[in-house]
């Protein structure tokens, strides 16, 4: 592996903070030489544009502790682009990781080219309208759709605020018709929690009376509330697999780490959609922090026992961009509390490298979250205007 291809496990962080005066402005950061700055390639539209140093100071990346401040960047528009609407994504240099908050939307006076193509895009109740005004017959990688802004889970490391906005199905129904041409993964689902919204079935519905036909479909969700539905319904609508967020099988770490779910009801949901749902894929998104990395082996033992296809173990560490006031005051206790010691993480791969079920085992630690959070959790398609 390269040097530069490394940086996608060594970067730990990094976020589009926005466009001001004509620039993109954002911050990435390599946690390993926290004082040495970082390469991030700009992409218009899926192309790469250019690749530049992220090696500008600024006093509130020193402030949040990230290395010595020297890590912002600053990318003019390109003039050639005025008046036009394209998307714009920041990477970590090399990879295909997105970092926070990429990629945006430049807000011109043209739409995007009809058959536009996207590798990754996130639409969620902020973004949806403006989305809708500007794509036509696109062609897309990777689409996450969050319905709704609201989750009933309030897990002690997640910083996501939450408020009462949605996509409306006619919305839906308009990106379906004219808006998008072709899609390789739709998921459901990214960073707040699908189950909630009773008009679930509408969505999966609409989707499979639609012209796409996504080559997997996927939805990711804590199963709390997967009881509520007709997951067989989903199926027949076209669901590939089910991504599940679940940590532990002790029920008490559960109620303190995830609050607001009961993995009883987990349990019983999962155990309910594999019987109703044999042939189609489990996922187990796993956060492994200072409480439930001793039951990794338990987890993995029910997860076995549903017949989950691939576990990721995902180290905890603290996602919150510098410019992001978390939801909940104790957000910063609770990583400070639950995060793993220097090298407890790679002490749990090695521990778990002679295990039956290794090779549906991917690590991924602190350094290198970057990496599958563009798939997870982070691509992030939020709306800014130049």
């Amino acid at each position: 592996m390269t040097k530069r291809n490394s940086l996608q496990f060594a970067v730990q962080s990094g976020c589009l903070d926005g466009v001001f005066q004509n620039q993109v402005v954002g911050w990435a950061w390599n946690s390993l030489t926290p004082d040495e700055p970082v390469d991030v390639d700009i992409y218009i539209n899926g192309e790469l544009d250019k690749t530049i140093k992220a090696d500008r100071y600024r006093e509130d990346l020193l402030e949040a502790g990230i290395g010595n401040g020297a890590h912002c960047f600053m990318y003019p528009l390109p003039p050639e682009n005025n008046g036009s609407t394209y998307l714009l994504s920041v990477r970590l240099a090399g990879t295909t990781s997105e970092i926070s908050k990429s990629p945006i939307w430049i807000n011109g006076n043209e739409k995007l080219k009809t058959k536009s193509h996207l590798t990754t895009l996130k639409l969620d109740p902020d973004n949806i309208a403006f989305s809708l005004e500007n794509l036509e017959a696109a062609t897309i990688d990777h689409l996450l759709i969050d319905i709704n802004d609201t989750c009933n889970a309030e897990c002690v490391y997640c910083p996501n605020p939450r408020t009462k906005k949605r996509i409306e199905l006619e919305q839906f129904q308009t990106l379906l018709d004219r808006c998008v041409e072709k899609v390789d993964t739709l998921q459901i689902g990214c960073g707040q929690e699908p189950t909630l919204d009773v008009r679930l079935p509408d969505f999966y519905r609409a989707l499979h009376s639609s012209k796409l036909k996504p080559r997997r479909l996927t939805m990711i969700t804590n199963a709390t509330m997967l009881h509520r539905h007709d997951v067989g319904f989903f199926r027949d609508c076209g669901l590939t697999d089910l991504q599940i967020s679940l940590d532990t099988v002790d029920p008490e770490i559960n109620a303190i780490t995830r609050r607001g779910t009961e993995l009883e009801q987990i349990v019983k949901n999962l155990r309910y959609f594999r019987e109703k749902c044999p042939d189609l894929g489990v996922i187990f998104s796993v956060v492994v922090n200072s409480m439930t990395i001793g039951g990794i082996e338990d987890l993995i033992k029910f997860g076995d026992s549903l017949g989950v296809s691939h576990y990721y173990l995902r180290e905890v560490f603290d996602h919150a961009p510098a410019s992001l006031i978390p939801r909940n005051d104790d957000y910063k206790d609770w990583i400070k509390k639950i995060s793993l010691k220097p090298g407890e993480f790679q002490q749990m791969q090695q521990r778990l490298s002679r295990h039956r079920s290794i090779k549906k085992i991917s690590f991924i630690a602190a350094e290198g979250l970057g990496s599958v959070l563009q798939d997870m959790r982070q691509a992030d398609g939020s709306v800014r205007f130049s």
